[in-house]
């Protein structure tokens, strides 16, 4: 090749592609320009890093109106940003507002799609720039959406039933209070008995009739009105739109579908009913409330002794079922309790007494969860304190029960010990009712000679043993050498019992 075609080849390196050649008078601005291209470079780093970290969808509509990323990711690194830029849907959405944007400076959106099964709550923000692009900032708010439903529930629901609570039944009113409707109506509910559940087996069961009570309630007034749970034992709902006999049809449904749930299961949930109608004109809350309250009362009183004997049926059922896994109840212990009373010579009442003692010193048990009773392995220290605890419920129990009203005290004192070690008043000596000195006796033999989940029979020896034993401490000791004595006498009777 040449010198002249050498010598005519152009060597393009940095400067002559800038135009800053050795000969060129820009020359003397190249370091600036050399510096502000290094800023640059930094800058677009420190933005690619900044759309990496973003959690925000950043789009860009470009002066074709065309909508794509603000910066390049795939769809694996953005799966959402991918599923918005093939929803048509979307797109017209998105491309709407930047036309609206272009007019306004700035706008903003709120739209909600389905993405993987899930719905997702979006905010869109549009921002015009200096070029007459538009950026789109797209924000996932469905966990702050979620923060806003929850804090709503909690404000306006009841955390037991789900159900709306008084606040939001009361707002619901005043929507009403002073307008004029017609065939408006408002109706009330109240659990009967649900303070006898808890004086006697406790407000947790209690709260398991309120629950069954509001599931009733749903099944037949869900299509009709939403229930508000408006008291500890009372729910209320409006209904719009509704006569008389439309009314009474529905709680004529109603009570059937609380007789069916009732002949059903072994708990049982009794509601009564209240309901007041405004035909037309003013509405007046306070008079209808009134009114719909006072019949609900009214059906409740009605209601609450069938509720009560409803639920003592309950209890002793449950007693009944229970009994394989107490000595409660049994043969062997109203026999035993018969063979005390004629030995100490009783009169007839007070051994009479002493039998109905027998069969249901143990009635709160029913308030014992069969899963603590049946357990086979040590019963931990709670669960020995809620083994201890039949004692107070049983009392309660009988308290509510007519027939056995009067030996509530004895069921709450037969588990005291004569050494002042029993429960639940730790009790000494003779300050032990004598009927409870004697269960004593009985149910510990009665319980060592029966089989439980966790053991074997005890052999009538080794029972006999244990009660000598424990005489003088756990057991009266002149009880004892009586009842020792007695099943002396009635060995072969107590072994094939």
């Amino acid at each position: 090749m040449s010198e002249s075609s050498h010598s005519n080849k152009k060597i393009f390196n940095r400067d002559s592609i800038i135009g800053l050649g050795e000969g060129s008078f820009k020359k003397n601005y190249y370091p600036e320009l050399q510096q502000k291209i290094t800023v640059l470079e930094k800058i677009q780093a420190r933005n690619e890093s900044l759309m990496a970290a973003v959690q925000d969808i950043l789009l860009v509509s470009t002066l074709q109106d065309k909508i794509e990323p603000f910066a390049s990711f795939t769809g694996d690194e953005r799966p959402l940003q991918q599923a918005l830029l093939n929803n048509s849907h979307v797109m017209e959405l998105l491309t709407d507002s930047v036309h609206k944007t272009k007019t306004m400076g700035a706008y903003e959106i709120n739209f909600q799609i389905i993405h993987e099964n899930k719905p997702l709550y979006l905010e869109a923000r549009f921002k015009k720039t200096q070029i007459d692009e538009v950026l789109i900032m797209i924000r996932d708010m469905s966990a702050i959406i979620q923060m806003e439903h929850t804090l709503r529930d909690l404000a306006e629901r009841d955390p037991l039933t789900k159900m709306y609570n008084r606040v939001w039944f009361d707002q619901r009113m005043n929507l009403y209070t002073g307008k004029p409707r017609k065939n408006f109506a408002l109706i009330m509910f109240d659990v009967n008995s649900l303070q006898f559940i808890n004086n006697t087996l406790g407000h947790i069961q209690g709260d398991k009739v309120i629950t069954e009570a509001a599931k009733l309630l749903a099944e037949t007034f869900s299509g009709v009105c939403q229930i508000a749970r408006v008291g500890g034992d009372e729910f209320a709902g409006i209904i719009e739109n509704i006569d008389v006999q439309k009314i009474e049809k529905l709680i004529s449904k109603f009570i059937e579908v609380n007789e069916v749930y009732n002949k059903t299961h072994t708990g049982h949930v009794l509601v009564s009913v209240g309901y007041s109608h405004h035909a037309e004109g003013i509405v007046n809350t306070d008079i209808m409330y009134q009114e719909a309250d006072a019949k609900m009362h009214q059906n409740s009183l009605k209601g609450y002794e069938k509720a009560k004997n409803m639920h003592v049926q309950t209890f002793l059922s449950a007693l009944e079922k229970k009994r394989h896994l107490t000595a409660s109840g049994s043969k062997k212990t109203e026999f035993l309790a018969g063979q005390m009373a004629a030995s100490l010579k009783m009169t007839a009442k007070k051994r009479e007494k002493l039998i109905l003692l027998s069969r249901f010193y143990d009635i709160g048990m029913i308030g014992i969860s069969e899963s603590i009773l049946n357990k086979e392995t040590t019963l931990h220290d709670i669960e020995w304190n809620l083994i201890r605890s039949h004692s107070v419920i049983g009392e309660r129990i009988a308290g509510e029960i007519p027939d056995l009203k009067h030996l509530g005290p004895l069921i709450l004192k037969h588990h005291e010990r004569w050494n002042g070690s029993g429960y639940p008043l730790g009790l000494f000596k003779t300050d032990i009712p004598l009927e409870c000195r004697i269960i004593h006796i009985i149910d510990s033999f009665a319980s060592m000679t029966s089989s439980r989940p966790y053991r074997k029979p005890m052999k009538f020896e080794d029972a006999r043993f244990e009660i000598r034993s424990g005489s003088g401490t756990l057991y009266d000791p002149e009880l004892t050498e009586v009842f020792v004595s007695i099943i002396d006498q009635h060995r072969e009777f107590l072994e094939s019992s």
